[in-house]
């Protein structure tokens, strides 16, 4: 039988298998109640190339009635993959239309490789909305940061996104957990004794509670007294 693509709309012609495709950088799991198979797993996207799984149809049972028992229901790939892909992608942070995890699919079964030739177009178009979507969960990890000080105020998920955007924390955001297993020399940040917050190693001063960190370095600096600040000139500046 000929595999038909399918968008929105049901086919003529159902393939009996569809593709759930991930460029998504950390593991998706669904599981769909009642369904048998009902547990979908995705593996994390760690390169270039993006992650396929193949599905096929599922079944659930309705009751009706003692004497006729339960009645089997065979639910389509293209209808699995669909709510699959719809669900995951609505019940995160900061989704909306346009802006959410790089997970979609096709009807048909596809392997990464095909996937990437067959479907450039899509493949890049996903990528520049999990981007969007990245960069609303980062701007959510600022403002929650600055409210609560808190790291559990911040999910994984927006670690993992701020990692995919910015790998090497250059703008020293202070919610960025650091490995205490990496080499003291990998370390960037410290906690400040004071508050607790995440601060550069190599500062004299917490940005945040003023704690003094470094006093031999304090008594370095040189600091123009507050009356003598021409705030006039800054602001021309």
């Amino acid at each position: 039988m000929k595999e038909m693509m399918f968008e929105g709309s049901a086919p003529q012609q159902v393939s009996l298998k569809s593709t759930l495709i991930s460029v998504v950088p950390f593991q998706i799991s669904e599981y769909k109640p009642g369904l048998i198979p009902g547990q979908f797993d995705i593996p994390a996207c760690t390169g270039t190339k993006p992650v396929v799984k193949v599905i096929g149809e599922s079944i659930y049972y309705v009751y009706i009635d003692h004497d006729r028992g339960s009645l089997k229901v065979i639910d389509p790939s293209y209808k699995l993959a669909q709510s699959i892909v719809n669900d995951y992608n609505q019940a995160q942070l900061a989704a909306r239309p346009g802006c959410h995890p790089g997970f979609f699919w096709k009807l048909g079964e596809f392997t990464a490789d095909q996937v990437e030739r067959l479907f450039p177009d899509e493949l890049e178009a996903i990528k520049v909305i999990q981007m969007d979507w990245f960069l609303e969960l980062i701007k959510l990890a600022d403002d929650d940061w600055e409210k609560t000080r808190q790291h559990n105020s911040i999910s994984d998920i927006q670690r993992f996104a701020l990692k995919a955007v910015d790998p090497g924390n250059s703008k020293m955001r202070p919610w960025v957990l650091v490995n205490p297993m990496h080499e003291h020399k990998e370390l960037t940040t410290m906690l400040c004794k004071a508050c607790g917050s995440d601060v550069p190693i190599d500062v004299a001063v917490c940005k945040y509670c003023r704690c003094i960190l470094d006093h031999k370095k304090y008594a370095q600096l040189q600091f123009t007294p507050a009356d003598q600040i021409d705030l006039d000139k800054i602001v021309r500046q």
